[in-house]
């Protein structure tokens, strides 16, 4: 059986003040460690946000059917 994993990078990141998706960990953006490690266990693996923000890095990344939303849009 195959299974997908998503990884959600949106948010307004409000109180954060800038991106937390794109915060570094362990010399990496912390979406790329989260995805990383999904993928251990999910194939296809695919980033839900801004396409534009995550061209760089290898994995599909789908814009949100419903913006601004939340996880639950």
């Amino acid at each position: 059986m195959s299974v997908a994993g998503f990884v959600l990078t949106g948010g307004q990141s409000s109180r954060m003040g800038r991106d937390k998706a794109l915060l570094t960990v362990d010399n990496q953006p912390l979406v790329s460690k989260i995805a990383s490690t999904l993928q251990t266990v999910a194939d296809p693996v695919i980033l839900v946000g801004h396409p534009e923000k995550f061209r760089a890095l290898p994995w599909r990344c789908l814009s949100d059917l419903r913006p601004n939303a939340g996880p639950l849009g």
